[in-house]
C-alpha cells in the first residue's frame, strides 16, 4: 500500500524529471508484472487518475511514457483499460493524435496497435458473456427468473468492458 501511495505522489510531482523517472520504473515493472503489483495498483484509487492527469502534461516525453504505461497495464489486465476509459481516455487520445512530437507519435501508435489487438478478444468475451446471460436456467421445465435486485448489479468482466468497446468504435 505504501509503495502505491508513493508512486501516486511522485506522479504528481512538479518536476518533470522525477515524473519521467518514476514512469520509467513503472514501465519496467509492468513489462512482466507480478499479480501482486497489478492488484496493488488496482486497489489504490488515486493511482490511475494521477496517471491519466499526466496525459495533459506539457512535456511530450511524460505524455508518451504515460501511454506506454497504459498500454502495459491494459495488456496485463483489460479492466485498467475500462477504468481509464471512464477517466476520459479516448478524448485524450484524440487530442494527443494532433501532436507532432515524434516520440509521442510513436508511443500513441504503439498504444493504438495494442488496443487494436485487444479489442477483438474483448468483443469475443463480451459476445460469449451475452450469450451465456441469454440462456435461461431451467428447473423442472420452467425458466427461472433472476432473484429481485440481481438484474441491476454492476456488470462483471467481460461485460464491464462494453463501454471500452463502444468508445473505441465511435
Amino acid at each position: 500500500r505504501h509503495g502505491a501511495a508513493q508512486l501516486s505522489d511522485r506522479l504528481g510531482d512538479e518536476n518533470a524529471r522525477v515524473q519521467q523517472g518514476f514512469l520509467s520504473l513503472l514501465n519496467l515493472a509492468l513489462l512482466e508484472p507480478p499479480p501482486r503489483l497489478l492488484k496493488l495498483l488496482a486497489d489504490h484509487q488515486p493511482f490511475l487518475p494521477a496517471l491519466m492527469r499526466l496525459l495533459e502534461h506539457a512535456t511530450a516525453a511524460v505524455r508518451g511514457k504515460v501511454l506506454v504505461s497504459l498500454r502495459l497495464l491494459s495488456t496485463a489486465d483489460p479492466t485498467f483499460l475500462s477504468a481509464a476509459a471512464d477517466l476520459r481516455l479516448f478524448p485524450a487520445l484524440d487530442r494527443l493524435s494532433r501532436d507532432k512530437d515524434p516520440y509521442l507519435v510513436t508511443c500513441l501508435q504503439s498504444f493504438l496497435h495494442a488496443l487494436s489487438e485487444t479489442l477483438p478478444a474483448v468483443a469475443s468475451a463480451i459476445a460469449r458473456a451475452l450469450l451465456a446471460t441469454g440462456k435461461p436456467s431451467v428447473t423442472a421445465g420452467k425458466a427461472k427468473p433472476p432473484p429481485p435486485g440481481q438484474d441491476r448489479q454492476p456488470m462483471k468482466p467481460p461485460l464491464s468492458l462494453l463501454p471500452v468497446l463502444l468508445h473505441a468504435l465511435t
